[in-house]
C-alpha cells in the first residue's frame, strides 16, 4: 500500500538515530527505492558491524520486494551510494579510526551533487541498483565477482595502518 514505511533504527555514539525509509509508493504503479550507503551494503566496512548487518538486511528486502511487486508494475530500485558530502559524514570524521577513514574512503568523498544526478538518472532508465561514482562501481564488480581479491585487497590495507 502507498505509504508504508520502515523504520531502522542506529545507536551512533551513544545516541539513537532512525531513519525512516518508504517501500511503496503505488499499489497499481510506480516505484521504490531503497537507500544504502556501498560501505555498510553491497560491501562491508571495517567498524560497522551492526551498520552494516542493517543495510545488509535492506538489500535483501529491496530484491524481495522487486520480485513481489513486479507483477503490480512497481518498479524498485535499490540505491548504493558511498559517503557524500554531508553533515553526516562530517560528524564521523571528527571521531573514525584511522583503520575506518582507510577503508571506508577506498573510494573518495563524492559531492552531493554528483550522487544525486546520478540516482536521478539511474531512475529514469529505471535500473534496479544504482551505485554512483565509477570506482564505487568497479570496487563491488570486484567484490561481487572476485570476493577473495577484495578481501585480500582489505586485509592488504589494514595491515598499513
Amino acid at each position: 500500500k502507498a505509504g508504508q514505511y520502515i523504520t531502522i533504527k542506529q545507536n551512533i555514539s551513544g545516541e539513537e538515530v532512525r531513519r525512516s525509509y518508504s517501500i511503496c509508493s503505488s499499489n497499481t504503479e510506480g516505484i521504490c527505492v531503497g537507500v544504502k550507503r556501498i560501505e555498510g551494503g553491497k560491501m562491508s566496512s571495517f567498524g560497522y558491524s551492526a551498520y552494516s548487518s542493517s543495510k545488509f538486511a535492506l538489500g535483501g528486502l529491496t530484491e524481495t520486494l522487486r520480485m513481489e511487486l513486479k507483477p503490480q508494475n512497481i518498479g524498485v530500485t535499490l540505491v548504493c551510494p558511498g559517503e557524500f558530502e554531508s553533515p553526516m559524514v562530517d560528524e564521523l570524521n571528527r571521531y573514525r579510526s584511522q583503520k575506518n577513514r582507510m577503508i571506508t574512503q577506498t573510494v573518495p568523498v563524492l559531492p552531493i551533487d554528483f550522487v544525486a544526478d546520478q540516482i536521478i538518472s539511474g531512475l529514469l532508465k529505471k535500473r534496479y541498483l544504482i551505485i554512483p561514482g565509477k570506482l564505487a562501481v568497479l570496487l563491488e564488480t570486484i567484490a561481487r565477482w572476485f570476493p577473495s581479491a577484495s578481501r585480500a585487497l582489505v586485509d592488504y590495507k589494514l595491515k598499513q595502518v
